[in-house]
């Protein structure tokens, strides 16, 4: 979070961006910038009036203002427990503050696998596409986030879902990892992988990719579905929401708007926190228990998949 208290303070986008990083879990550090043209006594009722944001019930996040080299350490060993939450002042123009942001930066712990994001190299790949290139002379080329597993070259995987809700065999041909042709990447990387459809019958498009697609092990036996359970916490919307309201989902690499179907309560409104079963609009989409799901587009909202329903909403739904 970076706030400018030069003038009006903590803004309400930072106050929003706060309120997302408590809902996701993310350890939180303010980066307060600009601080060479603030006037002293308002830098420092600013300071103040963060120091009691981050204090209160909702945050609870004791702020520590790093002034050296033993803060930025003490604030390290706390952070990761969020026991802490350091403030770094800083000015671009002067330079002030800037080395201890650096060194903290370079100090902090890869959080790989402690954010829950992702599973160790041994599960089952599971790699999320995120853009689709095609390259002169090598074909379909795709990029992403691996999430699970291990992949090698010529290693086949399953490619989808695509707009029926069904997944292809494909080959992986070659791999980059960081612009490099490599042997392997696992959980963790961004890559790209150089594809090519095993059913000779069957063709690759451009326009057959779409956001949300994934590549998966064949053990894993995938499914798209339609219908999924969230426990979802309506962080603001200016009326109610009821049955038949429509919102733009963020799921990963998902994105798609969703109609509410069924909810535990018959109204939500700002602050509300409920069990919502959600149907997509248009396409099927391969999702897991434990996954974020962010609600935009007029209201905002934050939940976590609790179910999957392949086979449709039950019928008292």
């Amino acid at each position: 979070i970076v706030s400018r208290l030069v003038c009006c303070g903590c803004c309400w986008m930072s106050r929003e961006h706060l309120g997302i990083a408590l809902a996701l879990g993310i350890p939180i550090t303010i980066v307060v910038t600009k601080i060479d043209i603030a006037p002293k006594n308002v830098y420092e009722e600013n300071l103040t009036m963060l120091g009691k944001l981050l204090r209160s019930p909702a945050v609870r996040r004791p702020p520590v203002l790093v002034k050296g080299e033993e803060d930025v350490q003490n604030t390290l060993d706390r952070l990761s427990i969020d026991k802490a939450c350091p403030i770094f002042p800083i000015s671009s123009v002067t330079g002030e503050g800037l080395d201890l942001l650096r060194l903290f930066v370079q100090k902090l712990r890869p959080r790989c696998f402690e954010s829950g994001l992702f599973r160790e190299p041994s599960q089952p790949t599971e790699f999320h596409i995120d853009s689709v290139y095609v390259v002169t002379g090598v074909g379909f080329v795709v990029s992403g986030l691996m999430r699970s597993g291990r992949v090698l070259p010529n290693q086949t995987l399953l490619l989808g879902p695509d707009k029926t809700g069904q997944f292809k065999p494909v080959l992986v041909r070659t791999i980059h990892y960081k612009r490099v042709q490599t042997d392997a990447v696992e959980s963790g990387h961004n890559a790209s992988f150089s594809l090519r459809l095993l059913k000779a019958k069957d063709t690759l498009k451009k326009s057959s990719f779409r956001k949300g697609m994934v590549l998966v092990d064949p053990v894993m036996n995938p499914k798209a579905t339609m219908f999924f359970k969230a426990e979802v916490v309506i962080l603001h919307h200016t009326t109610t929401i009821r049955r038949g309201y429509q919102a733009y989902l963020h799921c990963g690499m998902i994105r798609q708007a969703a109609v509410v179907h069924h909810m535990a309560q018959d109204l939500l409104r700002t602050g509300d926190k409920s069990i919502v079963t959600f149907r997509f609009m248009y396409f099927a989409e391969f999702l897991a228990p434990g996954s974020t799901v962010l609600l935009r587009e007029g209201t905002k909202g934050l939940g976590r998949v609790v179910e999957c329903l392949y086979d449709g909403p039950p019928e008292e739904a």
